[in-house]
């Protein structure tokens, strides 16, 4: 990178220490669409860190850097996205001045079939999913709660990997609360864990993987 002075200036790039994940998750294949949590190290303290998906620059926000020159920001994956490598990218200032850039590269599917589940918590929360890639749109409905208490929401991903199966789902602002709920089914597919956050988020629900009485599933 050339400076203003016109000399060259030091860029610190690493492919570590950046992880991007789902509820505890560690990911290096995404889907359009995925909400991911990016954690980072090696800024200054304090230091505005710029955020952005690549190859073709995708504009991701900014953060900070907490006390400890850390980030731990909620991002998406572009709708966009093509199918291939990317990169999440994190650019900032490191301890010594220097420009301090974090890659954390990734590989972007396009969903494809069909999933469905239903079932309840032994304390009588009631979930079922059913979400369907269909022409590269996500379709169908997430459905959270007891009786008449309960949210439904649009799916607007799923991903499966290590035998994980991952699906995350929103509720527009217009029809009730901006609320985002992810749904993560453990690879023997006997325990499922959901977490609910809202707009900053933040976790309106959060249920650790249990097994679920009735449960069904097909994917």
């Amino acid at each position: 990178i050339d400076a203003d002075d016109g000399s060259s200036a030091v860029v610190d790039r690493t492919s570590s220490p950046g992880t991007i994940g789902v509820g505890g998750t560690f990911l290096t294949t995404v889907v359009p669409g995925l909400r991911v949590r990016l954690r980072a190290a090696g800024f200054d303290p304090g230091a505005d860190v710029l955020l952005a998906f690549h190859s073709a620059p995708v504009d991701l926000g900014s953060t900070r850097a907490d006390g400890k020159g850390a980030i731990d920001v909620v991002v998406s994956v572009p709708v966009g996205a093509c199918p291939g490598p990317h990169e999440v990218v994190a650019i900032g200032t490191g301890p010594a001045g220097s420009a301090h850039e974090v890659r954390v590269p990734v590989v972007v599917q396009v969903p494809t079939g069909r999933v469905w589940l239903s079932g309840s918590y032994p304390d009588g929360l009631r979930l079922r999913v059913d979400a369907r890639a269909r022409e590269e749109e996500i379709r169908g409905r997430v459905v959270i709660g007891r009786g008449r208490d309960r949210i439904t929401l649009s799916p607007t991903a799923f991903v499966r990997i290590d035998g994980y199966l991952i699906v995350q789902a929103a509720a527009s602002p217009r029809h009730g609360p901006d609320l985002v709920a992810t749904v993560i089914v453990t690879p023997d597919s006997e325990q499922v864990a959901v977490t609910v956050t809202d707009a900053r988020s933040r976790e309106v629900l959060d249920r650790p993987s249990d097994r679920l009485h009735g449960w069904k599933l097909r994917s």
